[in-house]
């Protein structure tokens, strides 16, 4: 007689199959909601580390001036102290300290690589590596004594960028797995447009790879992130005229 109640009371406890495929099914649909929730807040947080790394930078050019009378460095063809050419990123190399061991050793410094990257060197890579370039702010012209800072190319002077806060001065750039997953150091107005005349996906220059946004800092030092058709907007409005937003002035 006890063993029979024994036995009955263990059946009552086992799981019925419909039980199961409830349990099974509920699990699945609470996956299916955290799951893509915990990806949008680590690609989120990846780009708020990107445009802490865009903010970084931006300081630093803003810090180069003060000790070079009053010039930036130029987007990629900065004269070093030993006469070869470095490019923004060595050039800042006093504000944002690198693995090289003067203004000409490699960039190797975490902040100039986008997290949000696929493409990402490995470990060991051992040339300058930068996934940001800049615009024609630094390059397009030097006078700081005309409102359009007209002129040959770079250095600018920070007197003659007519809008700072206006201005792009760094954005998210398209890595080349030929050069160790670097982008170009800067860009030309042409170069974006045609960039933005096409998909984000077809970029070659500038990269949305922020769900089809791109990470940006401006010359004054402040971060955003626009969206592909705002830039386009922008860029290609006539009234103001969006190549200033570029190159820092009109024309």
């Amino acid at each position: 007689m006890n063993l029979s109640v024994s036995a009955t009371k263990r059946a009552s406890r086992a799981f019925t199959l419909i039980e199961l495929l409830t349990v099974i099914a509920i699990i699945g649909i609470l996956a299916a909601i955290i799951i893509p929730t915990v990806g949008k807040v680590r690609n989120s947080a990846k780009s708020t580390q990107c445009l802490s790394n865009l903010r970084q930078i931006a300081l630093a050019i803003s810090l180069f001036p003060q000790d070079n009378k009053g010039y930036y460095p130029r987007g990629g063809s900065n004269p070093s102290p030993d006469g070869t050419l470095v490019n923004y990123a060595k050039a800042v190399y006093p504000y944002i300290p690198n693995r090289g061991n003067s203004a000409t050793g490699v960039v190797t410094n975490k902040v100039f690589l986008c997290p949000m990257e696929p493409l990402q060197p490995d470990a060991t890579y051992a040339n300058s590596v930068s996934q940001y370039t800049c615009t024609f702010a630094l390059e397009a012209g030097s006078s700081a004594s005309t409102a359009t800072g007209s002129g040959g190319n770079g250095p600018r002077q920070v007197a003659s960028i007519i809008n700072p806060s206006r201005t792009y001065l760094l954005l998210d750039g398209v890595p080349r797995s030929s050069s160790d997953y670097s982008c170009d150091s800067s860009c030309t107005h042409n170069a974006a447009l045609t960039d933005l005349n096409a998909t984000p996906a077809a970029a070659v220059k500038i990269s949305f790879r922020h769900n089809d946004n791109i990470n940006v800092a401006f010359v004054d030092g402040h971060t955003a992130k626009v969206s592909f058709t705002t830039l386009k907007a922008e860029l290609t409005s006539v009234t103001p005229n969006g190549k200033d937003r570029w190159n820092g002035k009109i024309n």
